[in-house]
């Protein structure tokens, strides 16, 4: 039987002392398949933002197997007050931010240590000195699920972008729709015609922390979520714009910004995060646009994926030549207390979203 051995952090001082930060660097480094999410800079970012917000608490598991396989995934122990029905949750780090929460793995394992690996947790986590009424790991990438694991429920998908075998962004194209290429063309000749196109890079912080304001303000007025990470992309910026793991880009039309776009670049991938667009310059598609400008410049980096992430949006799927299926590990304490702190903290949260959505 295989046995998984597991060694948790449980204090913040731990989590960010030099010695634990150079072991997570050094599992992600070594990590084929590792997430850009997991990077030490942006989860100390959601951190920053929600550390004085709620009562939370490191639960960072490095799990062992033998010799050979390690697996990294930073939990949190959200010890909730009666707006959340007093519930003790166990998620992963950056729930509601991060796009992507499977574990990091030091190597390619098979399917039956992947499936051994989810049991052992729940039993570790049943186990534990935290009386834990739920777990909820969400955007668990395909990778990780086999068929007959049941703790792993299907949610959602992630559009993608594969450019291997791409060496220009003409060759890349000539795989869109006829009226996607035209459209395209036809736009940037439209806005050329107002004045020069031209893409910015924003490299330093400060002019960064300038222009998140106006991105924030654009992306609120279109979701009701979007003010919920203004801190967020904020500490991002001062944590990894620096690194090139965090991309801030502007697209100016005569010299006047028109769209604004944040990503992430990470061992190769190119992770499609934030764009908003002045609504003034919707008929000339300005996203569309900045879209291919970034995608163009992916392809010239030599990149392999350029990543949508979470969301099957019909615009994803105009650019997109593949998918992955993402699911959910999530599981409730049995007993009557943890049900009804449960049903408590799920109507609360219900009567929240729809006071928010009312005050908007």
């Amino acid at each position: 039987m295989t046995q998984w051995e597991f060694n948790w952090t449980n204090t913040w001082d731990e989590v960010w002392g030099e010695n634990f930060i150079a072991r997570w660097r050094e599992l992600m480094q070594g990590a084929a398949d590792a997430h850009v999410f997991y990077e030490p800079d942006i989860v100390r970012a959601w951190y920053k933002t929600y550390n004085n917000l709620r009562d939370i608490e490191p639960r960072f598991l490095i799990a062992t197997c033998g010799k050979d396989y390690k697996i990294f995934l930073p939990l949190i122990c959200d010890k909730g007050g009666w707006k959340d029905g007093w519930q003790n949750v166990i998620y992963s780090a950056g729930q509601l931010e991060f796009d992507y929460h499977d574990p990091i793995a030091s190597k390619d394992l098979s399917d039956d240590l992947k499936s051994s690996f989810w049991l052992a947790l729940k039993e570790e986590l049943v186990a534990s000195d935290d009386r834990i009424d739920v777990v909820e790991i969400p955007r668990i990438r395909d990778i990780w699920k086999r068929e007959d694991n049941s703790l792993l429920k299907p949610v959602a998908k992630a559009p993608y972008i594969d450019l291997k075998g791409f060496n220009t962004f003409e060759d890349f194209s000539k795989g869109l729709h006829s009226k996607m290429r035209r459209d395209i063309g036809r736009q940037k000749r439209r806005m050329n015609e107002l004045g020069s196109l031209e893409l910015k890079h924003i490299r330093d912080i400060n002019k960064a922390l300038e222009i998140l304001p106006t991105l924030e303000k654009v992306r609120k007025e279109k979701w009701v979520v979007a003010n919920r990470t203004k801190d967020f992309y904020r500490n991002l910026v001062i944590l990894g714009l620096k690194s090139g793991i965090v991309q801030l880009s502007v697209l100016e039309s005569d010299g006047k910004a028109i769209c604004w776009h944040l990503g992430f670049l990470y061992k190769g991938k190119y992770y499609n995060y934030i764009m908003v667009f002045n609504p003034e310059m919707a008929a000339f598609s300005p996203g569309k646009i900045h879209l291919a400008m970034i995608i163009e410049e992916a392809i010239k980096l030599k990149l392999d994926i350029f990543d949508f992430m979470l969301g099957v949006e019909d615009y994803k799927f105009q650019w997109a030549n593949g998918s992955v299926d993402l699911y959910e590990y999530e599981w409730k304490v049995a007993g009557v207390g943890a049900g009804i702190r449960h049903n408590i903290r799920k109507t609360l949260q219900s009567v929240a979203a729809i006071k928010s959505r009312m005050s908007t």
